[in-house]
């Protein structure tokens, strides 16, 4: 999906995780474990690299840090040692030839050929520049400020200045976070406004504060009324009239399945 279809979701290359990956484990685990799927499950649909049972995923760490460049190789390497240590991920030798000391990976409780597929669900999306730029904890709460000011514009919702600011309490904002510690979120959210990559202002509510993304990749203020109606159109139709792709939702229940490769790759 990207901005032509749906003018809601932030520009550029999106990855992902699940929610429930990034809860029992870390942040890079979660990356690595949705990217191991990715190939894993293209594998499922080919009926390709099935060995004792399981379907397989050979990679070496310099090829996963090549799709996921905002993790260091030796990262790589040590989280997956870890996922392996607790069961996680299984590893072994298939190569054809000796020499070749490249791993072999699967997630045995999902890729056991006599499993279905499972929908693991709670999909996180974070923006693969934002990660190159600001690191993994700063990308997802970018990418969560992102999505509900495009919400905003498009809906002509909290303009100020020409730009569309996001109305939220830090309280909330930290909640929305269930799998970052919230020491972290709030070192994190204190960051960005260090360096003026995120702003803030006083919104008239007591409660809450106005939020915005500030470095340089704002989309223009949305006002033509045929562009929503475009979206509105597309979307399912709710009782108050609007469009169920622009309600305010739950940062957990947005529809984060936009992860720039083949969709049918995935079990969802």
């Amino acid at each position: 999906m990207n901005r032509q279809t749906n003018p809601i979701v932030p520009a550029g290359e999106a990855h992902y995780f699940t929610v429930n990956d990034a809860c029992h484990h870390t942040l890079a685990d979660a990356v690595i474990l949705q990217d191991l799927r990715y190939w894993l499950s293209r594998n499922r649909i080919n009926e390709y690299n099935i060995r004792d049972g399981y379907y397989w995923s050979y990679d070496s760490a310099r090829e996963i840090a090549g799709r996921l460049p905002y993790l260091k190789r030796r990262t790589i390497n040590n989280r997956l040692r870890k996922l392996e240590n607790k069961g996680i991920v299984k590893s072994s030798n298939y190569n054809a030839k000796g020499y070749d000391r490249t791993k072999w990976y699967t997630i045995p409780d999902e890729y056991n050929v006599n499993c279905p597929p499972k929908d693991k669900g709670g999909y996180c999306t974070f923006l693969k520049d934002d990660a190159l730029r600001y690191g993994l904890v700063k990308a997802v709460i970018l990418y969560n400020f992102r999505y509900r000011e495009n919400h905003n514009r498009l809906q002509s919702v909290n303009i100020k200045n020409g730009r569309a600011w996001v109305e939220n309490t830090v309280g909330n904002i930290v909640r929305y976070f269930e799998f970052i510690p919230k020491k972290t979120v709030h070192d994190n959210i204190n960051s960005l406004l260090n360096k003026g990559v995120l702003i803030t202002e006083e919104s008239g509510n007591r409660d809450s504060r106005y939020w915005a993304v500030n470095d340089g990749s704002e989309s223009p203020i949305v006002h033509s009324d045929t562009t929503r109606a475009k979206l509105a159109n597309g979307g399912a139709k709710l009782a108050n009239g609007g469009c169920e792709t622009c309600q305010p939702i739950p940062y957990k229940d947005i529809p984060y399945k936009i992860y720039n490769r083949d969709p049918l790759a995935f079990s969802f």
